[in-house]
Parts: C-alpha cells; structure tokens; sequence
C-alpha cells in the first residue's frame, strides 16, 4: 500500500529539504512531482511535521527558493481534494482586493455616483424613520460581499476543480507550491 503526495510549482526552481531523512528535492516552474513514501510511519510521521508546519508550528521541513526561506502564504497543503473550495476566505479576500483596485482605477466614478444615489435613499429613509448615523462612503468591498460576489464555478468534476483551484491561487493569491496529499488514490485522471 503506498502513500503519496503530490507537489504541483509555478515559478522558479524550488528546494524541498525534509531534515529526518535528508530527503532533498528540487521543483521546477509548471512541473508535476510525485513523491511516493512506502513506509506508513516515516509517511506518518512527515504528514505531521507538514501539518505541524502549515499551522505555524517548528518543523524539519525546509522550502527555499534560491537563498530565501519561503512564508506558508506561497505554500498551499490540500490535506482533502473534496473539501477544495475555489471561493474561500483567502481567494475571495484576494479577488476582491484586485476588483477594489480595478474599479478605483477605473470606474471611479461610477462608484462616486452609486455612493451619492445610496446617500440619497437612506437620507429619504431618514425622512420617515430617524437614522442615527449614516456613512457616507461607500466601500466596495462591501458591495461585493453584499452581493455574493465569487469566481464562477460551474459543476464541473473535481479533477478539473483542482485544475481551476490551482490556477486561482496561483494568479490571486501567489502560491507558487502546492502539496496535494494522496489525490492519486481518489482522482483517476492524475495517474
């Protein structure tokens, strides 16, 4: 019965030094690595010390591209590929982040016009009901989360959900190194 890990890089080359048993690995841009681990305890064992470390925990886990060592914010562990959730806390964070930046940059001033039509309606609200404070400024990140705005994701099957999943984390968020614990075993298309 084999144990395996899979690690997907996108970016420059990357060293993997696991302390314990000296295993040393390189990663290039947009390659695939599969690590097979036979031994159930030693694959236990490194499990715990990758989880350990994810949580901010000490390990014997090195990543480090060229001198740098690399933060868990350009590392990504999926632990279960059915729980992959391409609008998370983080990716939705990021995509909004980018959204606030393109819509100041350019549709100032459709924003300044939404604000001054949203100002008059609760100042008409306030004429029938007294309103204690109103904010005048509209944040968009606000409107985002007000209307539920997400990536799309269509029903699509979950190798493809990882692919996308990838892809996202990649351009929004930066992660440059995935780990993908034991997806051979569950998804067909990656053996």
């Amino acid at each position: 019965n084999r144990m395996c890990w899979t690690v997907m890089k996108a970016g420059s080359v990357m060293k993997f030094i696991y302390g314990e048993r000296e295993l040393t690995l390189e990663f290039r841009e947009n390659e695939v690595q599969v690590i097979t681990i036979e031994n159930r305890e030693y694959f236990s064992a490194f499990l715990q010390n990758l989880y350990n470390q994810s949580q901010g925990s000490d390990g014997n886990i090195i990543l480090q591209e060229g001198k740098n060592i690399i933060s868990e914010k350009v590392a990504e562990i999926v632990w279960n590929p059915f729980s992959v959730d391409i609008n998370n806390k983080k990716i939705l964070g990021k995509l909004f982040q980018e959204l606030k930046t393109v819509s100041m940059e350019d549709q100032y001033a459709e924003i300044c016009e939404l604000n001054t039509k949203v100002v008059h309606y609760l100042d008409d609200l306030n004429l029938k009901y007294p309103i204690d404070s109103i904010s005048t400024g509209l944040d968009v990140l606000d409107l985002y989360k007000i209307y539920g705005v997400q990536l799309d994701t269509e029903e699509i099957d979950m190798f493809e959900r990882l692919l996308e999943y990838v892809k996202v984390l990649k351009s929004l968020c930066g992660v440059g190194l995935l780990v993908f614990v034991n997806v051979k075993i569950i998804c067909q298309k990656c053996r």
